[in-house]
């Protein structure tokens, strides 16, 4: 479940990147398919690896977050812990 509007708007952000990503790769699988690969190479060399990235880095973005949080609420047990001497 995403609790934070910035976890809601990197998620947002996938879904986005995705569905171009999603309809191209669709796009080259036809192409190369329908015997038509230079075709189908050519999509995949310059239209699909660019939303590619800009799928995986939003991807990635989302993980450095969840990681950051995660990160977080660690620091926080060991910090209440410490303070509270339970161990």
């Amino acid at each position: 479940r995403l609790q934070t509007e910035q976890a809601r708007r990197l998620f947002a952000d996938i879904r986005q990147a995705r569905q171009p990503f999603v309809e191209t790769m669709r796009q080259a699988g036809d192409l190369g398919l329908a015997n038509q690969g230079d075709a189908a190479r050519d999509l995949i060399m310059g239209r699909l690896r660019s939303l590619q990235t800009t799928y995986f880095d939003a991807v990635e973005a989302l993980v450095d977050y969840q990681k950051a949080q995660t990160q977080a609420t660690v620091d926080g047990s060991l910090r209440s812990v410490a303070e509270d001497g339970v161990a």
